[in-house]
């Protein structure tokens, strides 16, 4: 991925960000997480397609062999693949990649934020394990941008086909 397109995924994401937020101003009752939700699926989009070529979704990844999926949700058959018995699941959490998304500054932030991102599919089950750890929406206490981006999911077993 070259500068260019990293700094006009940047611009186009804070330009919602931008919008957003003036709807909310605009409309104080707007539910904020609506508005982090436009923004994460504006990100997912850009960066899924540039990274593997195509957007998360269960229906996307079916299809998509480039979708990165765990061992675990790889035992089932892809085209068995529904919402109940499985989910796409961010390494790093939207809650602990917003903030680092909106204070980066230069291209090399972007990278490392851009190199740290992935997403996967993984098991009901496995989700249910992240959310008994108390990690659903944190990384593991003590980590940092410099540690593994992975370390959330190998915290709790799961392990991701890349």
């Amino acid at each position: 991925m070259n500068d260019e397109t990293v700094t006009r995924l940047i611009h186009q994401a804070r330009g919602l960000q931008a919008g957003l937020t003036a709807w909310q101003s605009a409309d104080p009752d707007v539910d904020r997480r609506a508005l982090s939700k436009a923004l994460r699926d504006n990100w997912d989009r850009r960066i899924g397609e540039l990274k593997y070529g195509g957007v998360w979704s269960i229906y996307m990844a079916k299809s998509n062999t480039r979708h990165p999926a765990s061992r675990a949700a790889l035992k089932i058959p892809r085209k068995d693949w529904n919402g109940k018995n499985v989910t796409v699941e961010h390494a790093i959490p939207f809650k602990v990649f917003y903030p680092a998304f909106m204070h980066a500054e230069t291209t090399s932030d972007l990278r490392i934020l851009i190199d740290a991102y992935h997403v996967a599919v993984v098991t009901r089950v496995e989700d249910k394990r992240l959310r008994d750890a108390g990690l659903n929406q944190e990384m593991p206490p003590g980590w940092t941008w410099d540690d593994d981006p992975l370390a959330r999911w190998k915290a709790v077993g799961i392990r991701v086909e890349f």
